[in-house]
C-alpha cells in the first residue's frame, strides 16, 4: 500500500495541526472521484434522514475525518515516546561506553550510516509522493520496491538513533514499539487504498511488498514532478531529525562532567 498516512505525518509534523476544512475536502473526494458512487452515498444521506428523522453526516467527510484523527494522535505517541527515551537517556550511563568502547563507537558509526539511509529513504518517497497522494497510485521508484517506504525510512531513522545512543535494549524496544504502533495503521490503509484504487491496487500488491523492499521489482520513473511545498514540509522533518544524532555523544559529555545525575545503567 502506499502510505498516504506517511507523508499526512511528514506534513502535519511541520505544520502542527493540519489545515483540517482543506484537508477533509480534498482527501474526502478521492473514495468517491465516480458520479455514480457520490450519487449512490448521496441517496443513502437522504434515506437515512427519512428513516431517522436526522441529517447525516456526509459521506465524503467521515474518512477524512477518521483519517486525520488517526495521523494526528499517531503524531503525538510518536513524540512522547521520542521524548520518553530522550528523558530515560539524561539520568543514565551507557554501559559500553565504559565496559566495551570500540563496540560503542561501532555502534554510533552504524547508526550513522542506518540513520543516512532512512533520511535518505525518506526524502526520496517524498519526491515521489508529494503532491501525487491523493491523485493517483504512485507505483515507481522507492514504491516499486515496497508500498511504503516512508514508513521503512521512519524505521530506520528512529533505529539509527537508537544505535548511535549505543543501548542494544532500546534499539529493540523502538522497533517493537514501532511494530506496535504503526501494524494496525498498515492494515486499515490498505483497505482504504483497495476501496479506491480497486484492482489496480491489487495488482500493486502482487508486485511490490509490503514493507521490507525488494530490490529485483525496482522500476525507475523517467520524470517525476515534484510538488515543493508539500516536498519542503516532509524534507524539514528530515533536516530536523540530522541533529539528534550528536545528542547521544552530548549526554555522554554532560555526564562525565558531572553535569547531568547518573542514576542508572542503560545496556
Amino acid at each position: 500500500m502506499i502510505d498516504h498516512a506517511g507523508v499526512a505525518d511528514a506534513e502535519a509534523s511541520d505544520s502542527g495541526v493540519p489545515r483540517a476544512l482543506d484537508a477533509m475536502t480534498e482527501e474526502s473526494t478521492a473514495p468517491f472521484s465516480d458520479s455514480s458512487n457520490e450519487s449512490a452515498a448521496m441517496t443513502m444521506c437522504v434515506a437515512a434522514a427519512e428513516v431517522t428523522g436526522n441529517v447525516p453526516m456526509d459521506p465524503r467527510v467521515a474518512p477524512a475525518r477518521r483519517k486525520h484523527f488517526r495521523t494526528k494522535h499517531r503524531l503525538l505517541a510518536s513524540r512522547l515516546f521520542g521524548c520518553l527515551v530522550v528523558l530515560f537517556m539524561l539520568s543514565g550511563e551507557n554501559y559500553w561506553s565504559e565496559q566495551a568502547p570500540v563496540l560503542h563507537a561501532g555502534l554510533y558509526l552504524f547508526g550513522c550510516v542506518i540513520g543516512g539511509l532512512g533520511a535518505f529513504g525518506r526524502v526520496w518517497a517524498l519526491a515521489h509522493i508529494a503532491g501525487r497522494k491523493r491523485a493517483e497510485l504512485v507505483t515507481d521508484g522507492p514504491y516499486s520496491l515496497c508500498r511504503n517506504p516512508i514508513y521503512v525510512s521512519s524505521l530506520l531513522l528512529a533505529t539509527g538513533f537508537m544505535l548511535c545512543a549505543g543501548s542494544i535494549i532500546l534499539t529493540i524496544l523502538t522497533s517493537v514499539s514501532f511494530y506496535a504502533l504503526y501494524a494496525f495503521v498498515l492494515r486499515k490503509e490498505e483497505c482504504e487504498l483497495e476501496a479506491v484504487h480497486g484492482r489496480a491496487f491489487l495488482r500493486y500488491c502482487e508486485k511490490a511488498p509490503s514493507f521490507w523492499p525488494r530490490a529485483s521489482a525496482y522500476q525507475e520513473a523517467q520524470s517525476v514532478t515534484i510538488c515543493s511545498a508539500a516536498f519542503r514540509r516532509g524534507a524539514w522533518t528530515v533536516a530536523l531529525y540530522m541533529p539528534l544524532i550528536g545528542l547521544p555523544p552530548l549526554i555522554c559529555a554532560l555526564h562525565e562532567v558531572g553535569a547531568l545525575p547518573i542514576l542508572y545503567t542503560i545496556y
